[in-house]
């Protein structure tokens, strides 16, 4: 069996996640948040693309299911 499988998607709406075999550990993403914030930084960027966009950062949660292991 493999040590290492990976997922990054909003565990609440991954089917995948909930219904596998063992149950899949997911990072839970703030996508009201991001689809927000990127369209604020678009429209600002156009009104003012002189002006240099920063990165943001916007915490995920770590949903532990059954394919974690202690270490």
């Amino acid at each position: 069996m493999r040590e290492e499988v990976g997922q990054f998607d909003n565990g609440h709406h991954f089917l995948q996640g909930w219904f596998s075999t063992p149950p899949l550990t997911t990072i839970c993403q703030p996508h009201i948040e991001i689809g927000t914030h990127a369209v604020n930084m678009l429209l600002k960027q156009i009104r003012q693309p002189e002006i240099r966009q920063d990165s943001i950062h916007l915490p995920g949660s770590l949903i532990i299911r059954g394919s974690t292991k202690p270490l």
